[in-house]
């Protein structure tokens, strides 16, 4: 019990200890499902979008648990879409498309590259997007 401070402050989840985890919202349910996983020790973790539920920062502060973890020797495998989660130093991004199974350069991602061209000029893609016939 004395580490459920910290998990619950890490998923920004103070003050809910006595909250029955049906009771929280769909993302609040989302970050305990994932620190409740992390917590429990381990050395390898099987993710599946895990940044569904996460805004940039909390993504960010999920990076840096990861990392603690894989300085542990856990091994982490992660289904995302998240460029945040992609720019892990050392990880091997594996990208299935029309040509099969291939490690990609994280900045070569469609997520990375598509983000940034985003955030490069939202005015000029939002034009294109929003744009009516």
């Amino acid at each position: 019990w004395v580490e459920v401070p910290h998990w619950l402050r890490l998923a920004e989840l103070e003050g809910e200890e006595r909250t029955y985890p049906a009771h929280l919202s769909g993302g609040m349910g989302r970050r305990l499902a994932l620190v409740r996983t992390l917590a429990l020790g381990g050395s390898l973790y099987l993710l599946d979008e895990p940044e569904s539920a996460l805004s940039p920062t909390r993504q960010l502060a999920a990076l840096s648990v990861i990392h603690q973890l894989v300085q542990q020797d856990s091994q982490f495998i992660i289904a995302t879409h998240s460029p945040i989660l992609m720019a892990y130093p050392q990880a091997e991004i594996l990208v299935l498309d029309e040509e099969g199974l291939h490690v990609t350069p994280y900045r070569q991602t469609e997520h990375y590259q598509l983000t940034r061209r985003f955030l490069e000029a939202p005015e000029k893609m939002l034009a294109i997007l929003l744009e009516e016939d």
